[in-house]
């Protein structure tokens, strides 16, 4: 679960992350966390997930543009 909302003059936002047995100690947590604000403060921190552009990009090549019938302009 995460949220990104309204703060003061920019924007916040929490993440909340369990691992597969749901359970983490607050100093793993803590450490995890620290490292994610070093890494923020030199930059956008890199993810696994696409951005939304390499999302849609992928998405209409591989699923909207083989399934797509032709259209017919001359009809007008």
């Amino acid at each position: 679960m995460s949220a990104v909302f309204p703060y003061k003059d920019g924007w916040a936002g929490y993440v909340w992350v369990v691992t597969p047995e749901g359970k983490k100690t607050r100093e793993e947590t803590h450490d995890k966390w620290l490292k994610l604000h070093d890494l923020a403060s030199k930059g956008p921190v890199p993810t696994k997930h696409p951005t939304v552009a390499a999302y849609l990009t992928r998405w209409l090549a591989e699923v909207i543009e083989p399934n797509r019938e032709p259209t017919d302009l001359c009809g007008l």
